[in-house]
């Protein structure tokens, strides 16, 4: 089992929904990669964490009484139509019982106004990978040949973005991720600090949220997350996330450099 099946699988590995078969073959990995090792563990934190904030989430007094109410439209409904086949019970069943539960106010649970979670996940693995320092499994500093190792090993093309500064060099990438998507983690170097971006393929059905800034030309989404400032963009059919420990308006430079 590989990095990359490990990822696909890890979810399904913490909710005990693999087969024995390929829990023993995932463990064996885990015993020698301590990445993903980190990886698995911070899934299962982030799990945790999430039921956690729902198992605070309680229901208004009013739902038991709605559900209840529903249940007994649907029942006199079905006494007045007895000749209706079973089925349309049912179906008067689930669409009383939907009724009474939209309430997202109560069912969602608390985050901040206009950051999806989602997003603020990315914000998250972004930064956590810049922190881990990932090993690396192509070098730089030719951009081509960074991108031409890509090819085939993720679903989209990896262009590692040049920046004006002379200072900035590619020193290499190798394969991530972003929750469950595929991802390209390529390290620069600048005056020995290190600058993370990370690539992943775009989804424009999910905002970045965050704050959003204009950097040369183009709408940048700027969080933060580990002490690490963290500003996204789309670009070409793919979203590009770059970490660092620059300040926000360091960054928004950095960014608007980026070509």
């Amino acid at each position: 089992m590989t990095c990359r099946d490990v990822q696909r699988s890890v979810h399904a590995f913490i909710d005990a929904e693999l087969e024995a078969k390929q829990i023993i073959q995932l463990e064996a990995h885990l015993s020698e990669c301590a990445e993903c090792r980190r990886l698995v563990e911070f899934e299962r934190w982030f799990k945790g964490e999430i039921k956690q904030t729902l198992g605070r989430i309680s229901a208004p007094p009013s739902l038991a009484t709605d559900i209840r109410s529903s249940l007994e439209r649907a029942e006199r409904v079905q006494k007045l139509r007895s000749a209706a086949p079973t089925v349309a019970l049912a179906a008067a069943l689930v669409a009383g019982v939907a009724a009474a539960l939209v309430l997202p106010e109560w069912l969602t649970p608390a985050r901040p106004v206009g950051v999806p979670v989602v997003q603020h996940q990315v914000v998250e693995y972004v930064a956590k990978q810049h922190a881990r320092s990932l090993p690396l499994e192509v070098n730089g500093p030719d951009a081509a040949s960074v991108s031409q190792w890509f090819r085939g090993k993720v679903d989209f093309a990896v262009t590692p973005p040049a920046f004006r500064s002379d200072q900035i060099k590619l020193v290499g990438g190798r394969l991530s991720h972003v929750g469950d998507e595929q991802a390209a983690y390529l390290v620069y170097e600048s005056q020995g600090r290190p600058i993370t971006v990370v690539v992943f393929e775009d989804r424009r059905d999910i905002p970045f949220g965050g704050v959003e800034r204009r950097a040369g030309g183009r709408e940048v989404f700027v969080g933060q997350s580990l002490g690490y400032n963290v500003a996204m963009w789309h670009q070409g059919g793919v979203a590009y996330a770059v970490s660092s420990d620059l300040d926000q308006r360091d960054m928004i430079q950095l960014v608007s450099s980026a070509q």
